[in-house]
């Protein structure tokens, strides 16, 4: 932008923000964000299907990514067994728990990460009868 002032060009920037831990990877919905303002500004149409659906598959790989990330901001230490009985588990990790029920329910397969889950934030006394159900049928 500076080298086109310095000379009289116009010029225009469009930019879309990432998050910073993955400035390294491909960010496919940053790129969205900035082809559909070029499709508003220059009033054209073009087909998103493909871009669409890598953004998909990429935000599923980005959200494993940044559970990673805010375990290592939240996590003190590996061992469950180490926490704070009173410690507050994070939302975001409940959330997840819900999404892994809500998983495992169609695909039993996923069932094993939910113990993972509920057994690393020591939860599983407390979701026990919901886990079992998963392979009563019920």
């Amino acid at each position: 932008m500076g080298f086109a002032k310095e000379r009289g060009i116009e010029a225009i920037s469009i930019l879309a923000t990432m998050p910073q831990y993955a400035i390294n990877l491909p960010n496919p919905r940053a790129s969205l964000a900035v082809i559909e303002a070029l499709v508003r500004i220059l009033n054209f149409k073009i087909d998103m299907h493909e871009m669409e659906e890598y953004v998909k598959d990429m935000n599923e790989k980005m959200s494993i990514i940044e559970d990673k990330v805010k375990d290592v901001l939240t996590i003190e230490h590996d061992d469950p067994e180490s926490y704070p009985v009173d410690k507050k588990i994070p939302e975001y990790i409940m959330e997840k728990i819900e999404k892994l029920f809500r998983d495992a329910k169609v695909d039993k397969a996923k069932a094993a990460d939910l113990k993972k889950e509920l057994d690393r934030w020591d939860l599983y006394h407390l979701y026990e009868d919901r886990f079992l159900d998963l392979f009563r049928g019920r």
